[in-house]
């Protein structure tokens, strides 16, 4: 990548949180803003899929959305998102922005080994039966969103 980095500094400590909550949670907020103007916030499960040759970290979101979601037309009508993830003790606020892009043809969740090593244990967890491939399949509209701006504390 050339040019200005988006995520804050590594070297920092606002740097370091943001990669980790990046490599470790598993639900961020997705904002978009319906017809009316009303913002639409959604818990997504999502993979921050760093750039190839990016030592920096910099990269996009992969998302899957549930086939019947209302929120799939909005995305398409108005392509610019916010994301952020819930705070941390009054703390730990990060707020991305920047535009979503349907994906044609992409792999299943449980084809990609970073997601399903990611939310397969998930699963187990929360007492499913299922494994990713059943459980996501009805989650097969895939977006990307690739921040232009990271902000936060």
């Amino acid at each position: 990548m050339t040019g200005t980095h988006v995520l804050p500094d590594p070297a920092t400590p606002f740097g370091e949180t943001v990669r980790a909550r990046l490599r470790d949670e598993h639900i961020i907020w997705l904002t978009t803003v319906a017809p009316s103007g009303t913002p639409q916030p959604n818990p997504v499960w999502y993979l921050w899929q760093p750039d190839p040759d990016d030592a920096w970290g910099d990269g996009s979101f992969l998302i899957y959305h549930d086939n019947s979601a209302q929120r799939l037309r909005t995305l398409t009508e108005r392509p610019r998102v916010a994301l952020n993830f819930n705070s941390v003790k009054g703390g730990g606020i990060t707020v991305f922005t920047g535009p979503v892009e349907v994906l044609d043809n992409h792999p299943p969740a449980h084809r990609i080994p970073e997601y399903a090593a990611k939310y397969n244990p998930l699963l187990q967890v929360m007492g499913r039966d299922r494994n990713l491939a059943e459980f996501m399949a009805r989650y097969s509209i895939v977006t990307r969103v690739r921040p232009e701006k990271v902000r936060g504390f």
